[in-house]
């Protein structure tokens, strides 16, 4: 289906049965929705002063080798400060805290594991 025929039809599922099988590659930012959520695997990169904000961007190699992309924030950059390239991590997503000004922040756990 051409995608002008897909915005004429007025359809709310582009997806169709060619795509089983297939991986969506465009999904590689890890988003935790709710305390508790995790991704862990090898710490292969870190990348500084990322996009219009100047982020900073840790890139994690899970067990079935996918990597993904975790955008840092003020309480996770400070974890991953002690973090280095080739660690093995978790990072435990907390929720959020109440600053002392009012304005919220989200707080994670970073655990590293110990080498054998």
């Amino acid at each position: 289906m051409a995608l002008k025929d897909f915005l004429n039809t007025g359809s709310t599922s582009p997806v169709s049965d060619d795509d089983e099988g297939w991986i969506n590659i465009n999904n590689t930012t890890w988003s935790p929705e709710h305390p508790g959520d995790t991704i862990e695997g090898e710490l292969v990169e870190k990348k500084f002063n990322i996009g219009k904000w100047n982020h900073n961007l840790y890139v994690i190699k899970r067990n079935d080798d996918s990597c993904r992309d975790v955008w840092g924030c003020y309480r996770l950059d400070k974890k991953m400060d002690e973090i280095q390239v080739g660690d093995i991590i978790r990072i435990r997503y907390k929720g959020e805290i109440t600053k002392s000004d009012g304005e919220f922040m989200y707080d994670y756990d970073v655990l590293k594991k110990k080498k054998q």
